[in-house]
């Protein structure tokens, strides 16, 4: 069954994948509305961003702090859409959820089995107890009651 499981995964891959749409045709740029938020990457690496305006087939045209701005086809390596990403939220939000499930495992864990840079630490037993009169060679302490 697994192995049906494992096969229908394995053929069904390449089918999800040929199913997506492809993200670096040039037509994709008249999906984007006039004032969205875009980072234009040029072939020189130097990134502009602005709000979208206009799109042709030759040309690329964003509004940024300085004005209007073409970009033209050949010289475009890149165009981002720029969502509003709450980044410094979800890192907060990441760090305490992190730090939360770290305390918890931390105060589960008994103190015999914490770890050290060692790997982890094992409290050692004296096989005999203090005021045993048993044999120094048994293991496990006395074997008379």
């Amino acid at each position: 069954m697994r192995i049906l499981i494992l096969v229908g995964f394995m053929l069904g891959i390449p089918c999800l994948s040929a199913a997506q749409a492809d993200k670096s045709s040039w037509a994709n740029l008249n999906t984007l509305q006039p004032g969205q938020k875009i980072q234009v990457v040029e072939m020189s690496n130097q990134r502009s961003a602005g709000r979208f305006l206009s799109a042709t087939e030759a040309a690329i045209t964003l509004q940024d702090h300085s004005g209007e701005r073409t970009f033209q086809k050949q010289n475009v390596r890149f165009v981002w859409l720029m969502r509003n990403k709450h980044r410094v939220r979800n890192t907060f939000i990441g760090a305490g959820v992190g730090g939360g499930i770290g305390a918890g495992i931390g105060a589960a864990t008994p103190v015999a089995v914490r770890f050290t840079s060692r790997g982890p630490r094992k409290r050692r037993y004296s096989p005999l107890p203090a005021s045993s009169s048993a044999p120094p060679l048994a293991p496990f302490g006395p074997l008379t009651k």
